[in-house]
C-alpha cells in the first residue's frame, strides 16, 4: 500500500531533521517528495522477490513488521547510520 500524502511528509520531515544535525541538504521539499515517491515505489514493486529471498523459517514465521524492521537494521548498518 502506498504512503499517504500525510506519510510522505512525515517522512520528509523526519529525514531533514536527521540530516540537517549532521550535514547540509540541499533539497527541496519537492524533490524529497518525489524521492520517497520513488522509494515507496520500489518498495512496492520489490516486495515478492524481497520475500521470497528471506530463509524459509523466517519467510513463513515473522510478520510483515519484523520483516521490515530486520530489513531496516540491516539497511542502516549497511550504510552506517
Amino acid at each position: 500500500m502506498a504512503l499517504s500524502p500525510a506519510q510522505l511528509k512525515s517522512s520528509r520531515s523526519e529525514w531533514v531533521e536527521q540530516v540537517l544535525g549532521s550535514e547540509p541538504c540541499q533539497f527541496t521539499k519537492a524533490e524529497l517528495d518525489d524521492a520517497a515517491t520513488a522509494i515507496d515505489g520500489w518498495i512496492a514493486a520489490n516486495a515478492t522477490s524481497f520475500n521470497a529471498a528471506l530463509p524459509l523459517p523466517f519467510r513463513t514465521q515473522a510478520t510483515p513488521a519484523q520483516k521490515a524492521g530486520f530489513f531496516m537494521l540491516v539497511l542502516t548498518r549497511r550504510f552506517g547510520r
